[in-house]
């Protein structure tokens, strides 16, 4: 999918969001990124550039914790479960 031309661009970029805007009572959520869990979830994914551009992604050490919305291209995969 990411070798789409224009498929990355149009990704939702959500490092700038303000997380909690819904513990505002006069907040009107209006997508699933304005919930709690949007911002919760974590990776613990640290990514590395070798100096001849090997990209790799490693597990972080210690008790780092790094958000999945920190992530440029994160990807939430929801399965909804109504009847």
């Amino acid at each position: 999918m990411f070798m789409r031309p224009g498929f990355a661009q149009s990704i939702r970029d959500s490092r700038q969001d303000q997380p909690g805007q819904n513990t505002d009572e006069d907040f009107v959520m209006t997508d699933i990124h304005h919930g709690t869990q949007w911002h919760d979830l974590e990776t613990n994914i640290l990514r590395e550039v070798g100096e001849f551009g090997a990209v790799r992604d490693r597990a972080m050490e210690g008790r780092m914790v790094k958000k999945l919305t920190e992530h440029r291209y994160g990807l939430h995969l929801t399965m909804n479960t109504d009847w």
